[in-house]
Parts: structure tokens; C-alpha cells; sequence
């Protein structure tokens, strides 16, 4: 009900797990902003797992955008429920979540093409531009 203050309560629990864990890391502000997007089902309780989770289980020292989509429930995606945008920009935003979801777990473009069935060129210019636009 309240996402203004979802950066103060990330930065308060950012602090309680680096604390906990002895882990230093960071989130970098577009993380902060997808959070600010998601509609929190789970309430408080759900974005302080989340982040407990985040510190224990992210490999960089900046927990990024793309350390989130596979956290946030499959339902919600990018988008949240209360959010109405045009659908191009949808179609964009998903098909950029399925090839950072991809790209995550398979690493190369020919694995990524064979997998969402399109082709390895498509792949390679589609990721190129969604880390020229920093969408992840």
C-alpha cells in the first residue's frame, strides 16, 4: 500500500542481512525501482525474504534488476498488476525478462535460440539492445 517507502524499508533490511551474514553487497537503484513496481502479495514479509535471500544467494556485489526476475512471483513479471502500459512496451518487457531468464541459465545465444525457438541472430541483436537501453 505504501511503495514510497520500499527504498527506506530495502535499505534498512539490505543492512540487517549484510549485518547477519557478514556480506557486503549492494543494491543498485533500477533494482530498487523494480521493487517499487511489484504489488508485494506477501507484504513486508515478502519483500524481507526477498532480500535475505538476495544477500545470501547473489554472485556480484550489486544485486541488479536481473537478480530479481527470477525472485518475483512468475505472475506478477515486470509488469505488476496495477500497472497499465501500451502493449507494445509489454510485448517488449517480457520478451526482454524471457531472454534475461534465458541468457541467465543458458549463456550462450545458440542455447537461448534453441530454447525460446527463434534464431540465434534474433537472440544476439535482442540481447544487445536491452543492455545498450540498461532494461537489465
Amino acid at each position: 500500500e505504501r511503495k514510497e517507502d520500499i527504498p527506506t524499508i530495502t535499505k534498512h533490511l539490505m543492512s540487517k542481512y549484510i549485518r547477519k551474514y557478514g556480506i557486503e553487497k549492494e543494491i543498485s537503484a533500477d533494482a530498487v525501482e523494480l521493487l517499487k513496481k511489484y504489488s508485494w502479495p506477501g507484504n513486508i514479509r515478502e519483500l524481507e525474504n526477498l532480500i535475505e535471500r538476495l544477500i545470501i544467494t547473489s554472485e556480484n556485489p550489486v544485486i541488479e534488476t536481473g537478480d530479481l526476475v527470477d525472485l518475483l512471483s512468475p505472475c506478477e513479471g515486470i509488469l505488476g498488476y496495477d500497472e497499465i502500459i501500451p502493449l507494445k512496451k509489454a510485448k517488449e518487457l517480457v520478451e526482454a525478462e524471457m531472454l534475461m531468464k534465458a541468457y541467465k541459465q543458458y549463456k550462450t545465444t545458440r542455447k537461448i535460440a534453441e530454447v525460446l525457438e527463434v534464431d540465434q541472430s534474433t537472440v544476439a541483436k535482442k540481447i544487445k539492445k536491452i543492455k545498450d537501453l540498461n532494461l537489465y
